[in-house]
């Protein structure tokens, strides 16, 4: 295999890993929850 060929598959592993990762219901409120932070004013993020 060529150099590109592999660096293709890492990063399709990678970003398939990636999306089941967030995918999983463990992690569903904490992203969420980190999702949010935008839609916080200043002095909700700093306490």
């Amino acid at each position: 295999m060529s150099l590109p060929v592999i660096a293709v598959v890492l990063v399709a592993l990678a970003f398939t890993g990636l999306v089941v990762w967030v995918a999983l219901p463990r992690n569903k409120a904490r992203l969420e929850a980190h999702g949010a932070i935008p839609l916080h004013d200043d002095e909700e993020v700093r306490r």
